[in-house]
């Protein structure tokens, strides 16, 4: 069990001691003001769980090399002529920062597809954002740190600012490793579109083609569950990690929803001009039995279908990653991503970057991926408008953070769930390719969702 850290009353005191000297100096440069703390027994989903209730993120890199929790969400305006890079720069460019601690952190987060009217699922999420947390915990290696992020000319008064924050948080419970609840029970659920109409939906996008409309696009199909207590976000977050620590696993609330999941595909990273990025097309099932797992890794690697579909990935992000880089490389033959129930084709790609392009400009740039759309990419995503029932919102979006240099992290935010207490919308999607068949293809997403349903505790 992890005691109470006294990483929120250091931030107090910090933060009263700006109060009384610092704030009228800072307010004068109207630059963003970050105070931070060591907080080397504190956990960043500790945070997370403390602030249940609060609009509130978080995140964990694969293996545990970047973990970020965030509270207290305030969206950065858009500003006309600007794209929310040079917003977000021109914000942090003057804060003022010790060299030990973090810095300014903002997250972006973006529909899979901006242009298509949201339905009820996703009303109170804007079609993208970039949002500023007032409080975060960091860790980054063997260091953490909590951290205030003040925006300048910022209200901080009443039993809401910055002082009634941590004073809250502080009183949160402790996050006790492993105290998971029990399976969730299932009252209903509903798929949409029906498993005959997915059928059906197949058949129409392979004749379009092998009409030559389109190379690939990747359809997908929802799961609403409906359950008969409100599923538990942290005991979700819990499992994921536990699992699937191989992956990114997130988190955002907007009001009383929770998008959550744990996604293998990394859109880009960046750091200090050196951007990675990653192809994960092509799937296949796991199996308990070594060597029956073995077989079917290999069947994986010798299947034209699914290499013709993993190669249409790859080709997409050097096209997309070219114009922007001095350098580019990748790997000369796919490998396997191997995770808990499903491994897929994978080829890393990195690049020198030739400007001063932000991570969040390369994400935005590769967008959507031929893993999530299609290729080409504008009439797979005026097919899929048309074909899919509902709107993806932030499911297949592009999700991550970025510091004040343009560094971070964004991902393609899939194997997730969007909760509203007793219901919970889980998403998956399939690359229909020239020879795709639709039992097989259902199959397939089935088997996407089944790391989310085990998350959500559902039998």
């Amino acid at each position: 069990m992890l005691t109470a850290s006294t990483g929120l009353t250091a931030l107090r005191e910090r933060l009263a001691t700006w109060e009384a000297s610092g704030r009228a100096q800072t307010a004068s440069q109207r630059a963003l003001v970050t105070l931070a703390t060591p907080a080397p027994g504190f956990e960043p989903l500790a945070l997370f769980e403390r602030a249940a209730g609060l609009e509130r993120l978080y995140w964990r890199s694969p293996g545990g090399a970047t973990e970020i929790a965030g509270v207290g969400l305030e969206i950065l305006p858009e500003r006309s002529g600007w794209s929310l890079s040079d917003a977000w720069l021109d914000l942090a460019k003057d804060a003022q920062v010790a060299p030990a601690e973090p810095g300014p952190l903002a997250f972006t987060g973006a529909a899979f597809d901006p242009g298509r009217i949201p339905d009820g699922a996703w009303d109170g999420w804007p079609r993208r954002a970039a949002f500023l947390p007032r409080l975060v915990a960091v860790q980054r290696g063997s260091e953490r740190f909590l951290q205030l992020q003040l925006l300048p000319d910022a209200a901080d008064a009443g039993p809401e600012n910055s002082f009634g924050l941590l004073d809250r948080l502080g009183e949160g419970h402790v996050f006790l490793e492993g105290d998971i609840p029990s399976a969730t029970d299932i009252g209903r659920t509903i798929e949409e579109p029906t498993p005959p109409r997915w059928r059906e939906l197949v058949r129409e996008m392979v004749d379009a083609i092998a009409a030559g409309e389109v190379d690939k696009l990747v359809l997908v199909r929802c799961q609403q569950l409906e359950a008969e207590r409100p599923f538990d976000v942290h005991a979700a977050l819990r499992r994921l990690r536990s699992r699937y620590g191989d992956c990114t696993v997130f988190a955002i609330d907007r009001g009383a929803d929770c998008f959550i999941g744990a996604t293998p595909e990394l859109l880009v990273t960046r750091r200090e001009g050196t951007v990675r990025t990653a192809a994960v097309a092509g799937s296949a099932p796991r199996a308990a039995d070594a060597a029956r797992d073995a077989a079917l890794s290999a069947e994986l690697l010798a299947d034209p279908k699914e290499q013709h579909e993993h190669a249409l990935v790859v080709r997409a992000l050097e096209d997309g990653l070219r114009p922007l880089c001095r350098e580019l490389h990748a790997d000369r033959a796919p490998s396997l991503l191997r995770l808990a129930n499903v491994q897929h084709l994978y080829t890393e790609i990195t690049g020198a970057l030739g400007g001063a392009t932000t991570a969040l400009d390369v994400a935005l740039r590769l967008h959507p991926t031929p893993a999530v759309g299609g290729v080409p990419r504008d009439r797979a995503q005026r097919l899929l408008r048309s074909a899919e029932p509902f709107d993806r919102g932030w499911f297949g979006g592009p999700l991550g953070w970025m510091d004040a240099r343009g560094d971070g992290e964004f991902v393609v935010a899939i194997r997730s769930a969007l909760i509203n207490g007793t219901r919970a919308r889980l998403y998956a999607g399939c690359g229909i390719v020239a020879g795709s068949e639709a039992a097989r293809e259902y199959e397939e997403s089935r088997l996407k969702m089944q790391s989310m349903r085990w998350a959500l505790g559902c039998p």
